[in-house]
């Protein structure tokens, strides 16, 4: 097929049927616990005896060591309680526009947890191993917003009462991406991980443009983090200017550990769909790879205003279409081996031809988005992205 020519609609790709899911289900649990025990414990994963046992929540909890917990990374004693009548403004927040709205279109996608749940246990419920990763992937995922949520109320990032009426239209709306097949399921959230792993990160680095001026202001622990629970009194004697600083040092770290869980959630993905359903089917995985890559929305598109928020955050360099082809679906296209998969029936030959070709023109559109965004931002020098102090 030849770059430019027109692609297929979506809609008139033949479907992956319940008899395929049934039968890549069926042939990927030898894979499923293994990389469920690699992801609980990497030395339950390498040792022979423990690496095929199926797990257990004792098995996942152990003693412990591999949990965080966000309470402790809220800062907590520099929150105040809000007055009856308290109005937000946005100087009461230590984080410019870009940052807030990346924040809050973060959080709130965290927020719809039950329902991307709800999707992934209709999918692979009726393999026990799958089933059982989805809870310890929801327990996993709750925390992120429990630590986002608690850092963004202490530190009035963002209007609370705003936010609480924007969570509860988030969840009583239900809208979530929610991918027909297993197959694509698998495919669905690969993408999503690493590409809400690239987002919180730069998050963080959004945050980090003052990074050297707030630890000159709260100096940094030896380890580079900031320490959330700091001495109480510490935090109340602080000078404004100070105390700015120290939440944004706290923010990048929350949003680092929160990236670090995404980065994990990716990892047991990608593997299922490279180690486990492409090796049982490539020719499904190739189709389910193509209608994925192409119909792909980002797990909060159903917020109110999201585009209008996507858009401030592409300016930013928090997400746009050219971290969309480079950092996530490059990548991930090249960990499957993507153009070199053998043994293609003559459907999914189409299909990874149209992946190709969508690539392409991916990339250009990207190539036209990065040039109005570089003049937008000549036209506003004063506003913030990722890299701003490199460029």
């Amino acid at each position: 097929m030849a770059a430019g020519a027109e692609l297929t609609p979506l809609s008139e790709l033949p479907p992956i049927t319940p008899e395929d899911d049934a039968r890549v289900l069926a042939d990927i649990t030898d894979v499923v616990v293994p990389l469920i025990n690699r992801h609980i414990d990497p030395k339950r994963f390498k040792d022979p005896a423990l690496r095929d046992e199926f797990p257990t929540v004792t098995t996942y909890m152990g003693d412990g060591s591999n949990l965080w917990t966000p309470a402790m990374m809220v800062p907590w004693s520099a929150g105040d309680n809000f007055a009856e009548d308290y109005t937000w403004k946005p100087e009461d927040s230590p984080l410019p526009e870009a940052a807030r709205t990346s924040l809050w279109i973060g959080l709130l996608t965290e927020d719809n947890l039950p329902w991307y749940t709800e999707a992934i246990e209709r999918n692979f419920g009726s393999n026990e191993a799958l089933s059982f990763w989805n809870r310890v992937w929801t327990g996993e995922e709750g925390r992120h917003s429990e630590v986002m949520r608690g850092y963004m109320t202490v530190g009035r990032v963002v209007d609370p009462i705003q936010l609480e009426a924007a969570r509860m239209r988030q969840v009583v709306t239900a809208e979530v991406p929610d991918p027909p097949s297993v197959v694509e399921s698998a495919v669905y959230v690969t993408i999503q991980e690493l590409a809400t792993r690239i987002s919180h990160q730069n998050t963080g680095n959004l945050i980090a443009v003052t990074a050297e001026a707030d630890s000159n202001l709260f100096p940094l622990n030896a380890d580079g983090t900031a320490l959330a629970n700091v001495e109480p009194v510490l935090v109340r004697d602080m000078e404004p200017e100070e105390r700015e600083a120290y939440l944004r040092n706290v923010g990048r770290t929350i949003m680092t550990r929160v990236a670090g869980d995404e980065n994990k959630h990716f990892a047991f993905y990608a593997d299922l769909v490279g180690n486990g359903a492409m090796q049982t089917d490539p020719s499904l995985v190739v189709r389910a790879i193509e209608r994925q890559i192409r119909g792909f929305q980002m797990p909060g598109v159903g917020i109110e205003d999201f585009w209008d928020h996507a858009a401030i955050i592409a300016d930013a360099g928090v997400y746009d279409l050219r971290i969309h082809h480079d950092k996530i679906l490059q990548p991930i296209l090249r960990r499957w081996g993507f153009e070199d998969v053998e043994g293609l029936d003559d459907e999914a030959e189409r299909s990874r031809e149209r992946t190709v070709v969508f690539m392409d023109s991916l990339d250009k559109l990207a190539a036209r988005a990065e040039e109005k965004r570089d003049e937008r931002r000549a036209a506003n020098p004063d506003a913030d992205w990722v890299g701003k102090q490199a460029a």
